[in-house]
């Protein structure tokens, strides 16, 4: 079975047919300057901190369901002082954290608009 293509990869002057998002090229160029989780501060610490957190916050602040996910209230883009500070810290859904990133932290790896 073949890949539908019905338009051209998101990167700007790149008209690469795709069935939606990045050609290959593009997205192995994003990755690899987003950097692994583990580069980008979700180590085994922050999973450790992560589990801890959910356990005594188990309801999406949002929706009311079970909470999967830990959300950064203000996105920390690297600063290591709000990305531990557990004040800035939302207990989500997927559902909930998903959408929240995309709408708000201007989206999943986009620069947010100010």
């Amino acid at each position: 079975m073949s890949k539908r293509v019905s338009q051209p990869c998101a990167e700007p002057r790149c008209f690469e047919g795709v069935a939606r998002g990045r050609c290959a090229a593009h997205a192995r160029e994003r990755d690899q300057a987003r950097g692994t989780a583990a580069e980008r501060g979700y180590d085994a610490r922050w999973q450790a901190r992560r589990a801890a957190y959910l356990a005594g916050h188990r309801w999406c602040v949002d929706c009311g369901a079970r909470a999967t996910e830990v959300d950064h209230e203000r996105a920390h883009r690297g600063d290591a002082a709000l990305f531990w500070d557990e004040g800035n810290w939302r207990a989500r859904c997927k559902g909930c954290h998903s959408r929240k990133t995309a709408l708000q932290d201007g989206g999943f790896g986009r620069v947010e608009n100010k």
